[in-house]
């Protein structure tokens, strides 16, 4: 429900469109404050991580024979931490980050903290929200638990309110087989032909979006640290 549309609220449309951008581009520098936060410290631990990889090599032990050296050097830049896999940022699903990554192993499962379970809730909106079950105390997820929330879901661009964004739409219908879009909904007619078949009262995509849409503000930065 837009502001305009709260029958207590005094504002008109123009006031709240105005409102709903200036938020939306708020929230977008907050994303790039992230962004660029986290590449400092991976950029940062980079080198770190260079250096202590350099230090143990060149301390190698004098007792290794010189034709065991090749493969004992492999060995280490092999097992050696090599890189950060995944630091996922998203305020629908919460904040999930990999431990390091040992080569042919898992990632070790990462704790949310208490004080980041709130994130896991979408802000509110014009449009209505999906209630879903609350999840009290700590939880432990990994990386591919997290991006499997919307793996299937289609991602859209969509203009609504002279604002141009990443949206991905899902059946508000919980029995609905079918709930993703694998393909645009909007540009294909997918969305309205699936809400009619599902009796979803969604006369226009406009509608459709406001109601049902979930903007994707999403950060995903994959820094692949390779050891040389």
């Amino acid at each position: 429900m837009s502001l305009s549309e709260d029958s207590t609220s005094s504002l008109s449309e123009e006031s709240a469109t105005a409102i709903r951008l200036y938020i939306r581009q708020l929230e977008d520098d907050l994303h790039q404050q992230i962004t660029t936060e986290v590449k400092r410290v991976l950029e940062s631990y980079e080198i770190f991580r260079s250096h202590c990889q350099q230090s143990l090599l060149a301390g190698l032990p004098p007792k290794y024979r010189p034709e065991e050296r090749p493969e004992v050097v492999a060995r280490i830049k092999a097992q050696f931490p090599c890189h950060i896999n995944n630091f996922f940022y998203d305020n629908i699903a919460g904040m999930s980050c990999s431990a390091f990554q040992y080569a042919g192993t898992k990632p070790t499962s990462f704790t949310m903290p208490q004080d980041l379970i709130s994130m896991r809730r979408p802000p509110k909106s014009n449009r209505t929200i999906i209630r879903r079950k609350r999840v009290e105390g700590s939880r432990v997820v990994t990386v591919n638990a997290v991006e499997r929330a919307y793996l299937d879901s289609f991602v859209f661009s969509y203009m609504l309110d002279g604002s141009k964004a990443h949206w991905i739409l899902l059946c508000p219908k919980e029995d609905c087989q079918t709930r993703n879009f694998t393909r645009d909904p909007i540009a294909s007619g997918d969305a309205i032909a699936h809400f009619k078949q599902c009796k979803i009262s969604a006369v226009d995509e406009v509608t459709i979006i406001r109601r049902y849409g979930m903007q994707g503000k999403r950060i995903c930065v994959l820094f692949l640290f390779i050891a040389q």
